[in-house]
């Protein structure tokens, strides 16, 4: 949209309709196009930041794994994961055995839930007797 601009196919002074994260907005011409011009050294920014972080991190990973680059993709993607200190499988058995106890709370909750629901439909079936005191219309017995 920012080079329709610059090649002079939209107008300055004419409004411009801009969709941006889910909603169509209509700008004056010269508003769109500062505004388009903002997001895009916005954008510019966070990509040349994101850059520098990423060759640091890269230089990081290849000084400590100079072979890095030969190695498989699963391989490396063990390396890149957080190393755990010395205590921490202890830690990691406790919460596991946490988990095991939560969920199976978790399940015996959600079987009650399940068996106070199939009560509720054996006791809650449709009850047509409400219906028994009304009569048939006389539309029914009138032959003409």
């Amino acid at each position: 949209a920012l080079g329709c601009f610059r090649r002079k196919e939209l107008a300055i002074g004419a409004s411009q309709w801009v969709a941006t994260e889910g909603q169509f907005l209509r700008l004056p011409g010269g508003v769109a196009k500062s505004w388009l011009q903002q997001r895009h050294e916005t954008t510019e920014t966070n990509v040349a930041a994101t850059r520098t972080k990423l060759k640091v991190k890269t230089q990081d990973l290849l000084r400590e794994h100079p072979d890095a680059t030969s190695l498989h993709p699963g391989v490396c993607q063990l390396l890149l994961q957080e190393q755990r200190v010395s205590g921490a499988p202890q830690r990691r058995e406790e919460e596991e055995r946490q988990e095991r106890e939560t969920g199976k709370e978790v399940l015996a909750k959600q079987r009650a839930a399940a068996e106070e629901r199939q009560a509720k439909r054996k006791t809650n079936t449709l009850d047509y007797s409400r219906f028994d005191h009304i009569a048939s219309s006389d539309s029914e017995d009138n032959d003409g």
